[in-house]
């Protein structure tokens, strides 16, 4: 197209005082371009289809249905599992992998469905029905649409963009409003449960499960002169940053330098009298007992996860023995264990000084005693989001793993992993959770819970029947309504 563009520009001649006519230079008919056989070849796209058949599996392919105009028997196609599956139709495809996670986690949803409070607009609220509806239900599907319009009267959100369909529907777009929806929910929730809780508390069952405190520290490079200490705050959320280089590093070494940093800074030193460069550090007083990673948007992420992932398979090598290795020295990766970088299990243990703490793959081998620790924390991974860039279409999916509990309620008492895709939903193994070597699958949010939860960590409340029944919500909305009484209760199977 650009030669035959030059050929036009240069017989371009005026005739009659009229410029822009140029003859024809290879007799074509008008309006038409020689076809290049000298273009140069497009690199491959990872997502095109061969033979018919796409390189991306067919679970992981997402299907865009209106599930109110199937069947039965298409919904049980979609969904071969015992629970129901999120979906809205605002557009907002992100919100529904966002809010799973938040249900399959047994402290949060309690807390959610336990609540109760006097505002007119309220997520606690909203999502805590919406997790009930979860419980209760036995359809395949559950619309949340209900709560998507009370988070869109949230007067915090207003000022920021959260429509999809707004937008260009680029990856980068899925993946920066998934985490920061997220993040802004879980500060949220955190607000509205605190100002329900009489008397007056400083934490909230979301501070209590992902809050982590931290202790800053700037000390001056010149004169060694502390310049900040016993600063604390509180941490809900991390997010992951990548080094650029292409050498390999693992998982947990990564989340040591993302949770305890260590960074420059010009700061004014009163002894130096001038600004002066200064170290930064970040001490961990308290542990997380869910730990929620974001992985971020940017596109260079997808080939430092595939990188990573190569070069933990080139040098990890399977032991013969598999998980009946008795040798203790024995370096090589189990029948058990996880082969892919995302590990399936780490452990923090707490060292003899303050904030000191070894970060290691893996469950903690008590028989190692060649360092001395003062406490050891085991933590599992429980839920992946993940975004799956295909040919047709694209989106978030959630990989889940689902607790005994949950199954119970179906009558079962089992653990096991499943995976949500939009409509569908069907049962996994774990090792699909940890797998990010492929170009077409992008890391969003991962969340690691600890093995052992503490009981005051699951605080259920119920709310009592009086509270339903008094009138002070109904006055203070200014409407003409009468409260029920106590004789006039409905019972199970009475329509409303």
């Amino acid at each position: 197209k650009q030669w035959y563009q030059r050929r036009v520009r240069g017989n371009m001649k005026v005739v009659k005082y009229v410029g822009g006519y140029s003859p024809n230079p290879n007799n074509m008919y008008k309006n038409t371009i020689p076809y290049d056989l000298k273009l140069q070849p497009r690199p491959e796209d990872p997502r095109r289809k061969e033979d018919g058949f796409s390189k991306i599996p067919r679970v992981y392919q997402r299907v865009e249905v209106d599930p109110t105009s199937l069947t039965e028997t298409e919904l049980h196609n979609l969904n071969r599992t015992k629970f129901s599956v999120l979906y809205n139709t605002k557009g907002n495809g992100y919100i529904c992998p966002v809010l799973q996670l938040l249900y399959y986690i047994e402290p949060i949803a309690l807390a959610l469905k336990s609540h109760i409070c006097q505002s007119t607009v309220c997520l606690a609220c909203s999502l805590g029905l919406l997790f009930y509806t979860l419980d209760v239900t036995d359809d395949k599907i559950t619309i949340a649409d209900n709560f998507i319009q009370v988070f869109d009267k949230v007067h915090e959100a207003a000022y920021q963009n959260w429509k999809l369909h707004e937008r260009r529907l680029e990856k980068r777009d899925f993946l920066h409003l998934a985490q920061s929806f997220l993040s802004f929910l879980l500060r949220h929730l955190h607000t509205e449960l605190l100002a329900a809780v009489t008397p007056p508390q400083h934490t909230s069952p979301i501070c209590s499960a992902f809050g982590s405190k931290v202790a800053h520290k700037a000390t001056c490079t010149s004169c060694n002169q502390v310049l900040l200490s016993n600063k604390s705050s509180i941490n809900l959320t991390y997010n992951l940053e990548y080094r650029p280089s292409q050498e390999g590093i693992s998982f947990v070494q990564l989340l040591k330098e993302v949770m305890q940093p260590e960074k420059s800074s010009t700061q004014w030193c009163a002894r130096c009298r001038q600004f002066s460069p200064c170290k930064e550090t970040c001490t961990l007083e308290s542990l997380p007992y869910i730990l929620q990673l974001n992985c971020g948007s940017h596109p260079s992420n997808t080939e430092f996860w595939q990188l990573q992932s190569k070069l933990h398979s080139e040098h990890s090598k399977r032991c013969p023995a598999g998980g009946s290795c008795s040798n203790t020295e024995c370096n090589l990766v189990h029948g058990y264990e996880s082969n892919s970088w995302l590990p399936l299990n780490f452990h923090i243990t707490s060292g003899p000084e303050p904030g000191e703490l070894r970060f290691g793959r893996g469950l903690y081998d008590k028989k190692d005693n060649s360092q001395p620790y003062m406490g050891v924390f085991e933590y599992e991974l429980c839920a992946v989001i993940a975004h799956i860039d295909s040919a047709s279409s694209q989106g978030l999916m959630l990989h889940s793993l689902v607790d005994r509990k949950y199954h119970q309620r179906q009558g079962s008492d089992e653990t096991e992993w499943y995976l949500f895709n939009g409509c569908s939903a069907i049962s996994t193994h774990n090792k699909e959770a940890t797998n990010f070597g492929q170009p077409w699958k992008t890391a969003c949010v991962v969340v690691y819970k600890q093995v052992q939860l503490p009981r005051d960590l699951f605080v259920s409340a119920t709310i009592s029947p009086l509270e339903l029944f008094t009138s002070f919500n109904v006055r203070q909305m200014d409407m003409n309504l009468m409260p029920l009484g106590s004789h006039e209760s409905l019972s199970k199977g009475e329509l409303v």
